[in-house]
């Protein structure tokens, strides 16, 4: 398979667009050779088609697919010019060996603001925003904020608000002070989130990120 098979799906678009189109059945029956070349297909392709045995029709779409899945950045392949650099954002943590394009476990890398300063927090119902950046993070995830100082649990009543993408996840969290206290006292807290993959899935845990209220 040359390169350009893999990297533009020929095989697979005209496979996925004869099951679509009727007008393209008709063409592969009636001028098959001029509409195979239109779609670029090389000679391996070709002789999966030729064959009309859907065992390897499949495998040769099976194998453009492989291909060109091995190009794709978190896997090693494809260069920054097809898949420019994420936002800056999105910086692993220090020590860390991932590249820019992360694998797909889920994981938090900076909460901001960090630090939050006492004046941005309302006097009148108090509470506060916290962004939490990641990868991976499915559609319910679940935020705990602590006081490190006495492991006290801020009110967080509601589920997070996701957005991003799989590679540079975000997770917007609003915190509230608990029960009688009406204000956040200065010092360290730390989020934490509980991703809830799915159906039958256990939830996942993540490690706590501290951020500081000056």
């Amino acid at each position: 398979m040359t390169a350009r098979g893999k990297r533009d799906g020929a095989l697979i678009r005209l496979v996925a667009q004869l099951l679509d189109r009727e007008d393209l059945r008709q063409r592969f029956n009636s001028t098959r050779d001029e509409l195979l070349d239109e779609f670029g297909l090389d000679k391996s392709e070709k002789a999966a088609i030729y064959t009309m045995d859907p065992v390897a029709v499949v495998k040769a779409v099976k194998k453009e697919l492989t291909g060109f899945y091995a190009a794709i950045p978190i896997f090693g392949g494809m260069t920054d010019e097809e898949f420019p650099l994420v936002d800056e954002n999105f910086i692993p943590e220090p020590g860390t060996s991932r590249q820019q394009y992360p694998d797909v476990e889920p994981a938090v890398i900076r909460v901001k603001p960090n630090p939050l300063h006492s004046s941005d927090i309302p006097r009148r119902n108090p509470r506060f925003e916290l962004i939490v950046f990641g990868q991976s993070f499915p559609p319910e995830v679940l935020a705990t904020v602590i006081r490190k100082e006495d492991q006290k649990e801020m009110d967080v009543p509601d589920a997070a608000d996701i957005s991003g993408t799989v590679r540079c996840s975000r997770a917007r969290v609003v915190v509230f002070p608990r029960g009688s206290e009406g204000s956040f006292r200065p010092g360290a807290y730390s989020v934490t989130l509980t991703l809830k993959p799915g159906y039958k899935q256990k939830p996942v845990t993540t490690k706590p990120l501290t951020f500081r209220i000056r």
